[in-house]
């Protein structure tokens, strides 16, 4: 008797402690209804709006707004349009062309919903993951911000160029921090100029919402208050005197001060009214190849709610993989010209300066300082490379375009100088 007694309890104890480890919780199911204001059970900073009274009251403001309703939606009276979000996933909006309308070029998709004669009150923004996130995935997170609202993660800079911008940085009279983030600010397809969209300071709740949608993807999403308004950025004046002197260096950073006279005529065709929104910002991924993902940005204006905050809740919820031959929806017209229209900046896929490619005319800039001997900065060990520390406690090596690969260590070559023709690299 003894012995069987004591065989169950040794079981039991077996049982209690796995030897593989703790145990792993499982991935929560995605909501699409949580993280928008008007439909999830917690409020955005003046109470929950969980109680079905409070859930009606929502709903009779988005229909005075002009949104859709619950009961549209059970008859099959919103009809859906399928539209690609950068050519990597999949996700539908309401077949309304007079209201929603979106354009993509393969690296972007830009969508709006706007009422006639009406500037949008709604808008959803998605890009494509670079290649930045396979190595460093809280840089790419801070790069998409830093495109939609800058004032989000205003200090996310790219690791490999740290290095070489801040050496050049010793040369200016601006805190090498501002000269770092100008440099940053190039590198997007906004110039640093965002949306429009503000985000009120401290409003951001961080990434709250995280599951797997039903089409097996992998969401996280976080939000904002704020107010929407014409498409600026603060420190602009500093950061184009900042590129001057770059380009006076290195002539192949021209093209970066043409684009910010662009977003500045693009800024004033279209004059936006300042009026209070709010924004979901996130990202979608396969489970599978988690590289493969698209970053999304969602804004939308407060009248006194979004107008649209079933669609956008539908929109969530139809996100999936790219269907192999999937009827989709004919484009509004090219992006740059369809963002323009409403006032926003895109510059086009071949005309923005990679965070490598600025890499290349910071050593264009120091050739031509005739910076002999000069020393790395800390965290360069080996020629050509950069070692970075990673969150797990390991390191990185990092290696820099050819030309910047030192002859020996501890030195940065300064080759002759480049004739003022020569072309950014690819």
């Amino acid at each position: 008797m003894r012995r069987w007694v004591w065989l169950m309890l040794t079981l039991g104890v077996a049982s209690c402690n796995p030897a593989d480890g703790p145990r792993e919780l499982p991935f929560p199911d995605f909501d699409p209804d949580q993280p928008v204001p008007e439909l999830g059970s917690e409020g955005e900073g003046d109470g929950a709006a969980g109680s079905e009274q409070e859930r009606a009251g929502f709903e009779d403001a988005i229909r005075r707004a002009g949104g859709a309703t619950p009961e549209d939606e059970a008859a099959g009276t919103q009809a859906v349009q399928t539209v690609p979000l950068a050519s990597i996933l999949l996700a539908d909006i309401p077949v309304n062309f007079d209201e929603w309308q979106y354009s993509s070029d393969g690296v972007s998709t830009l969508i709006t919903h706007r009422t006639a004669g009406n500037l949008p009150d709604a808008m959803i923004y998605i890009e494509a993951f670079s290649a930045a996130v396979e190595f460093f995935p809280s840089y790419e997170v801070g790069r998409f911000q830093f495109t939609v609202d800058p004032g989000l993660s205003p200090n996310i800079v790219y690791p490999p160029l740290v290095a070489l911008g801040y050496e050049w940085a010793k040369s200016q009279t601006a805190p090498p921090l501002d000269v770092l983030l100008a440099l940053q600010m190039a590198t997007t397809r906004t110039m640093g100029m965002g949306l429009g969209y503000s985000s009120s300071r401290l409003s951001f709740t961080g990434w709250k919402w995280v599951g797997e949608t039903r089409a097996g993807l992998e969401v996280r999403f976080g939000r904002s208050s704020g107010r929407w308004d014409t498409p600026a950025f603060p420190g602009q004046r500093e950061a184009e005197s900042i590129l001057k002197d770059l380009v006076s260096q290195a002539p192949a950073a021209q093209g970066i001060l043409d684009q910010i006279q662009k977003t500045r005529q693009v800024a004033t065709v279209t004059r936006r009214p300042p009026s209070a929104a709010w924004m979901l910002i996130g990202s979608a991924r396969r489970k599978n190849n988690p590289n493969m993902g698209v970053h999304i940005a969602v804004v939308c204006e407060r009248r006194p709610v979004c107008p649209v905050a079933l669609e956008v809740s539908q929109f969530l919820a139809s996100l999936r993989p790219v269907e192999e031959g999937a009827n989709v929806a004919a484009m509004a017209q090219p992006l740059s010209g369809f963002a323009q229209g409403i006032g926003v900046n895109l510059l086009e896929p071949g005309d923005v300066i990679s965070a490598p490619k600025m890499i290349s005319i910071l050593q264009q800039a120091l050739r031509a300082k005739q910076l002999d001997g000069a020393k790395l900065p800390a965290g360069v060990k080996l020629p050509g490379e950069v070692t970075l520390p990673l969150p797990d406690g390991s390191e990185l090596k990092v290696p820099l375009p050819e030309e910047l690969a030192p002859a020996t260590p501890g030195a940065i070559p300064i080759p002759p100088a480049a004739a003022p023709t020569e072309p950014v690299p690819q």
